[in-house]
């Protein structure tokens, strides 16, 4: 699949009184002429298939879901979706050069950073895009690790493999866990079955992405750890000067991961 998708732009005018009256040339354009959108560049299926810069075929529910709700925006833009990193997701969203990310939980990193859709000043239910289940994993059979959904113990000096999403990491934190970040969802688990860690924290979808050989060699600890919603999030300056097109592409989006 192709990285970006090319759209002609179109203008907007209005006949009155016999007269074509133009928008005044300081008005602010209600449409982008280019929209930059980012998501993962690690497996996360469903919502995303295939690894690295270049799109798996099917790429994905997100890129669907992009393509279906900038399809039912009243815009036109030249839309770009990228593959990146999470880091680099972040970083870009702050400075500017990413102007949408399909989905972010909330947290004050990304706070700081974007808009997400808010009711009363906190994240609206209603436009949830996903949720993601997070827990503990080990090794099958394995005794040393124990969790009652308070407190994890384990072995002398133990550390936790986690996930790089903030969700998980940020969670591990606040616990006091020594721990140490895989550089996928999935990665985290290969760490626990290469004997590098003796527990991870990370999503149950990271888990099922695995191939079956490798998850019968793993067991997932009860209770979950947490279960993390997730929103669609924006530049705060494209929001601000693009608002009308950033709401109207987020309740599309929604309307489309409903549809799933």
């Amino acid at each position: 699949m192709s990285k970006s998708i090319w759209r002609q732009g179109v203008g907007a005018s209005v006949l009155a009184g016999g007269f074509l009256v133009c928008a005044p040339a300081q008005a602010a354009p209600p449409c982008p002429e280019s929209v930059r959108i980012a998501v993962m560049d690690f497996a996360f299926p469903p919502y995303i298939f295939g690894a690295g810069s270049e799109f798996a075929n099917p790429p994905g529910k997100h890129v669907e879901w992009v393509n279906t709700a900038i399809e039912a925006s009243r815009c036109k833009p030249r839309l770009e979706i990228v593959r990146l990193p999470i880091v680099r997701m972040r970083m870009e969203l702050g400075v500017g050069t990413l102007d949408l990310m399909v989905a972010g939980s909330d947290n004050p990193e990304i706070r700081a950073i974007a808009a997400m859709p808010l009711r009363g000043g906190k994240p609206d239910p209603g436009m949830r895009v996903q949720s993601v289940e997070y827990g503990l994993y080990v090794l099958r059979g394995q005794t040393e690790v124990q969790w009652d959904g308070r407190t994890l113990t384990g072995p002398p000096d133990f550390k936790v493999g986690v996930s790089p999403l903030v969700a998980a990491s940020s969670y591990a934190r606040e616990q006091g866990w020594r721990t140490e970040l895989g550089q996928t969802p999935a990665g985290a688990l290969k760490m626990l079955v290469g004997g590098r860690m003796p527990v991870v924290l990370t999503s149950y979808t990271a888990y099922m992405s695995l191939p079956e050989a490798e998850r019968a060699k793993i067991q997932k600890l009860e209770p979950p750890v947490l279960t993390t919603d997730y929103y669609p999030v924006a530049n705060k300056t494209f929001h601000a000067t693009y608002t009308d097109f950033v709401e109207k592409f987020w309740r599309e989006l929604v309307k489309a991961s409903r549809a799933d």
